[in-house]
């Protein structure tokens, strides 16, 4: 992965400000990332950039890695025959009224009826 960035880095014309972040660094940050799921904003701040240069380290890095075509992510079909295989799928269903206010309701409402907000989470067994 090393060799692919860097020979990217050096056709590519360079200017503005170098990054803070060193290649190897720059592809260790999309690993974290990709692996782990967080926010760029987490990542950021434990790299010490900000989220904005984050976002544009891993879409850089991922572009330069797909082009490559040396690295790919399974299709959807393979994760769509692999999701089949569950076997049990749980759904817990919580009904949770709106609070409106009691008080001075006019200022604040319009005057509709409650509503009841749906709230769901699932649970898969593997």
């Amino acid at each position: 992965m090393v060799r692919i960035v860097k020979s990217k880095e050096k056709e590519k014309i360079k200017c503005g400000r170098p990054s803070k972040l060193k290649i190897e660094d720059q592809i260790l940050l999309t690993l974290q990332y990709l692996r782990e799921y967080r926010t760029y904003y987490h990542i950021g701040k434990d790299w010490k950039i900000s989220e904005s240069n984050t976002c544009r380290i891993v879409l850089k890095i991922e572009n330069i890695l797909i082009k490559s075509k040396k690295f790919s992510l399974p299709g959807k079909k393979k994760l769509l025959d692999s999701s089949l295989d569950e076997d049990l799928i749980l759904m817990d269903i919580m009904e949770s009224p709106i609070e409106r206010p009691k008080k001075h309701q006019k200022r604040f409402y319009s005057g509709k009826r409650t509503y009841i907000k749906n709230t769901s989470s699932i649970w898969r067994k593997n």
